[in-house]
């Protein structure tokens, strides 16, 4: 497990004291890319390896759920449902609507076995993981096509739930969107183009068309907060853009506070016994 800037994460994984665990902690960050590269020696001849986002709260046996579907020697990565956890707050009703449209999408596309390009839990056979360019943003989306590359099936197992910290502030989601859509500029620049749903509106207007009206049929309540989303998402493709000219580092991002604290969350347990629930 990579820990980076956070002493109190790592301070946590150290009490563990579990001879399962192996923590790579680094003082200061250096992005998601770099401490990936950090530890990919150490994932080396694993069959299936687990890419966990540090804001997912989910619950122990859907690692054996995910793990049986790659009973099928075609499958290359597995990407549950994530479900965003109320805030209340306007910017955590659009995360919601964002959400709820990556699941319609993902389901679309799994059923069509399109490119379904991944979230904040990715389970991926061991040897399709690759190393990172050091400044890479979407890094979920660069393994899930370069696994369809590989030749692997890509399943969107929407049955297993995660749950997910979305931003509590319209700032806060805004930065993200902002990097999240640089990512896929850069994914594309590199030949590394996923069916995201901005994409599909030029590259399948039908099918973006039946993802948006759908979503309206099946979450009728995220209907109010359409506008903002569609407002946000245009700002942030346009500021992106001008990203493009390196006047902004989004491999070290701000971090988003958290709601609840590693403690709070995850029960420790003693060596050989079954691994923790998380709350």
């Amino acid at each position: 497990m990579a820990v980076e800037g956070d002493p109190s994460q790592a301070d946590y994984l150290f009490r563990l004291r579990d001879p399962r665990l192996v923590v790579s902690y680094l003082p200061g960050r250096e992005g998601k890319a770099r401490a990936y590269n950090r530890i990919l020696p150490l994932l080396e001849g694993a069959p299936i390896v687990f890419l966990v986002s540090a804001d997912v709260t989910l619950q122990a046996e859907i690692f054996a759920e995910v793990l049986r579907l790659f009973e099928d020697p075609q499958m290359g990565v597995v990407v549950p449902r994530v479900q965003p956890s109320p805030t209340g707050t306007l910017a955590g009703g659009v995360g919601k609507l964002l959400w709820d449209l990556h699941d319609l999408q993902l389901s679309a596309l799994s059923d069509g076995s399109r490119n379904v390009h991944g979230g904040e839990f990715v389970a991926i056979r061991g040897e399709l993981l690759v190393p990172f360019p050091e400044d890479l943003i979407n890094d979920d989306a660069y393994l899930c096509v370069h696994a369809i590359k590989q030749g692997f099936r890509l399943h969107y197992a929407r049955e297993v739930v995660v749950q997910n910290e979305v931003p509590r502030t319209l700032k806060e989601l805004f930065n993200q969107r902002r990097r999240v859509s640089y990512g896929h500029w850069q994914l594309s620049h590199m030949g590394y183009r996923p069916a995201i749903l901005t994409h599909m509106l030029t590259d399948d207007l039908r099918a973006a068309l039946r993802i948006l009206t759908r979503s309206v049929r099946t979450y009728p309540e995220d209907l109010p907060y359409m506008p903002v989303l569609l407002l946000e998402e245009s700002y942030a493709v346009l500021l992106s853009r001008g990203d493009r000219k390196g006047e902004i580092d989004h491999t070290k991002w701000t971090m988003v506070p958290r709601v609840t604290s590693p403690d709070s969350r995850t029960e420790a347990v003693p060596p050989g016994t079954s691994h923790p629930r998380t709350r």
